[in-house]
C-alpha cells in the first residue's frame, strides 16, 4: 500500500484562501456581539440575569367594611331597626394581616348604638379559603329614633393599624318620628260608673306629628279586667 507524497495530500481549503492566513486575519461576526449583562465572576463563571426584586410587591393590608353605607328605613320610636356590618379584606388587593383596634359612632346622639362588638383589638389574617371567617369581624348597629321631626345621621368609625384615620361609614335615617292625640266620645272618658246596663264608649286616635303611627292590638289591662271589659 503506497502513501501519497505532501503534494498528494487533498485539502478542503478553498482555492482562493491565502496560504500565509493567519488567525489575526479572521474577525468574529459582525452580527454576533458578546453578551454586555453577563459578566464573569472572579472564579470565571457568569450568572445569569435573573428578575429584578423590585419588581415583586411587598405584601399589603387593604380592609374594607360592607356595607359601605346605611340607611334606616323601617325604624320607629317603639321598633329599632338594627344592621349588620363586616370588617374584611379588599379581594382584590389586601394581601397582609391588619389589626382592628377601635370601632365607634361619632354623631347621631342616643339614636345610633353599637351592638355585639368583640373584643378589640382584633388581628384578621389573610383571607383562607378553607375558613374565610377567620378573617371578618362582624357586629351591628342600631337605630331607635327619639327626637320627633328629625332626620339623623352619623358616622360608623372603624380603626385599624394601617392608618391613624379611621374608615368611615355613613349612617342615615328616613323616619320620622310622629306624636299622637286620642279623643273620646264621652266626656268621661272612660269612666263606666254611671252605667246600669251594657255600654260603650268610643276613643279616636289620631297622628298630630311629622311621621306616622302605628297603632297596635288594643287590650285590657290587667288581665282580670277582661272578664266585664271588651
Amino acid at each position: 500500500m503506497c502513501q501519497p507524497k505532501d503534494a498528494d495530500v487533498i485539502s478542503d481549503v478553498p482555492d482562493d484562501v491565502p496560504a500565509d492566513i493567519t488567525d489575526a486575519d479572521v474577525a468574529p461576526d459582525a452580527d454576533v456581539a458578546p453578551d454586555a449583562d453577563v459578566a464573569p465572576d472572579a472564579d470565571g463563571t457568569a450568572d445569569l440575569p435573573g428578575p429584578d426584586s423590585a419588581d415583586v410587591p411587598d405584601p399589603k393590608p387593604v380592609p374594607v367594611v360592607s356595607p359601605a353605607s346605611f340607611w334606616f328605613a323601617n325604624a320607629t320610636p317603639t321598633m329599632p331597626e338594627s344592621q349588620q356590618f363586616t370588617i374584611g379584606h379588599d379581594p382584590a388587593a389586601s394581601s397582609a394581616p391588619f389589626t382592628v383596634t377601635k370601632i365607634d359612632i361619632s354623631g347621631g346622639g342616643s339614636e345610633f348604638n353599637l351592638l355585639d362588638v368583640p373584643p378589640l383589638p382584633k388581628t384578621l389574617p389573610v383571607p383562607d379559603p378553607g375558613n374565610p371567617n377567620a378573617s371578618e369581624l362582624t357586629f351591628s348597629v342600631r337605630f331607635l329614633p327619639q327626637t320627633a321631626g328629625a332626620n339623623p345621621s352619623a358616622v360608623l368609625r372603624v380603626t385599624t393599624d394601617i392608618s391613624a384615620a379611621p374608615l368611615l361609614i355613613p349612617l342615615s335615617a328616613g323616619t320620622l318620628v310622629g306624636s299622637w292625640s286620642v279623643v273620646y266620645s264621652h266626656s268621661h272618658e272612660f269612666d263606666f260608673a254611671d252605667a246600669t246596663t251594657a255600654s260603650c264608649r268610643q276613643m279616636t286616635v289620631a297622628s298630630t306629628g311629622t311621621g306616622p303611627i302605628t297603632v297596635m292590638q288594643p287590650a285590657v289591662e290587667p288581665s282580670a279586667g277582661q272578664k266585664i271589659f271588651s
